[in-house]
């Protein structure tokens, strides 16, 4: 009788196990797959190196719920979402240049799973952007010179770089013509090119240039069409020193009104007067620096504009130079700015002026005062001097041992506007 019960049992429960693992097979036979797509980004992608990949995803189950979503790259799981919404940044820092495969993947809540398509990925570095140049409106323009920036974009190898310059559009850097000038730099980006030697009163179209480590020459796309100066002045004339009653000429050279003649108010102290008083008819007075009412002693960067307009130090000389004999060698004096310097020489305290000493001999050299003037505020005794060639430069006193005003020299006063 026992025996009969638990055999009836047995077989009870065989047939209900067997029962549910049928139903259990039924529903995972029956269930549909998960449905998924990478929205972002929707095609295949270039991305720079070390820039980061976002990825966003559409996952949904027709007879369920989604249980996660993988994202997959380069073969290697990445991240698992299990939540709304299915987005993930993958950095490519970790990663080389290359081409990888990008695809997520969508298991629901029995474990079905299901891939996306693949999205290629090529991570790349950047090549070194050609670099191009422009050229910029001239910052002065002189009787024979101009001075004008150029700026470079973007980065290479720029072996070369300056400007060039020609009568007629489209110029290009001529070995022959030595129509360019290299910039001593290569960077900084922006760059100013002075350019002397120029025509007067002629116009130029400038073009820069840069040339690469292949020696190939790219010029700027754009050109500056520039008109040298024409007139060595503008205007003259005469005024009289209300002082002592003595009458001076005046000339006007690049917007400044300048003294044509040398000081010689009576009012100086002769203490430093020539040895000839005929000098003193020449050159005017010796460490005479009071200037007539409504003018003054010019600075140093006033003497510094007028040689530049003038060409350059080299240069400038001749036009200022008095073009007679009994002063200059006229191969070197000109005048045409009928500024009429002349060799005064100079003293020094102390001395007696000799006119065998070479070094400040009339004839050889002229001195005319300005004052330098330091960003601080500090005001050193300054010199233009004019020798018997063509040249001319600016010097500055040391303020020791010796202090301010060691040469004792002519004076020009400019207007004071």
């Amino acid at each position: 009788m026992k025996k009969s019960f638990f055999l009836l049992l047995s077989i009870f429960l065989s047939v209900l196990n067997f029962n549910c693992s049928d139903n259990n097979s039924n529903e995972e036979d029956n269930n549909i797959a998960p449905i998924i797509e990478i929205v972002i980004p929707e095609t295949d992608i270039q991305i720079l190196s070390g820039h980061s990949i976002y990825v966003l995803t559409d996952a949904s189950d027709p007879d369920g719920q989604i249980d996660s979503v993988y994202f997959e790259f380069n073969g290697e799981n990445v991240a698992q979402i299990s939540s709304i919404p299915y987005e993930f940044s993958i950095n490519t820092s970790g990663y080389g240049i290359g081409t990888y495969e990008l695809k997520v993947i969508a298991s629901d809540n029995l474990g079905k799973l299901t891939e996306s398509e693949v999205i290629l990925v090529e991570i790349y570095e950047p090549e070194p952007p050609t670099p191009t140049v422009a050229i910029l409106d001239p910052t002065y323009v002189g009787l024979f010179s101009v001075e004008i920036p150029s700026v470079v974009f973007g980065y290479g190898m720029v072996t070369e770089r300056g400007v060039c310059w020609g009568t007629s559009s489209g110029a290009i850097r001529d070995e022959n013509l030595q129509n360019y000038i290299i910039s001593e730099s290569i960077y900084p980006y922006e760059d100013l090119h002075k350019i002397s030697n120029l025509g007067r009163n002629t116009t130029f179209f400038i073009r820069a240039y840069i040339i690469d480590n292949q020696s190939n020459i790219m010029y700027s796309e754009n050109e500056v069409q520039v008109t040298t100066a024409s007139d060595f002045y503008s205007e003259t004339g005469t005024f009289i020193d209300s002082r002592d009653g003595q009458e001076y000429e005046w000339v006007e050279i690049n917007g400044i009104t300048w003294m044509a003649e040398n000081l010689r108010y009576d009012g100086c102290s002769t203490d430093f007067d020539y040895d000839d008083p005929i000098n003193q008819e020449y050159y005017g007075r010796l460490a005479c620096y009071s200037c007539p009412d409504g003018w003054r002693i010019p600075t140093y960067n006033e003497y510094l504009d007028l040689i530049k307009y003038l060409g350059g130090n080299e240069t400038a000389g001749k036009y200022l130079k008095y073009s007679d004999s009994f002063f200059w060698d006229t191969a070197y004096a000109s005048n045409e700015t009928l500024f009429s310097a002349l060799p005064g020489g100079h003293k020094r305290p102390g001395s007696v002026y000799t006119w065998d000493n070479p070094e400040y001999e009339v004839g050889e050299k002229g001195y005319l005062k300005c004052r330098y003037i330091e960003a601080t505020g500090a005001v050193y005794e300054a010199y233009l001097v004019i020798g018997n060639d063509t040249e001319v430069y600016l010097t500055i006193d040391d303020p020791s041992p010796n202090g301010p005003g060691w040469y004792y020299v002519s004076t020009r006063c400019i207007l004071d506007y």
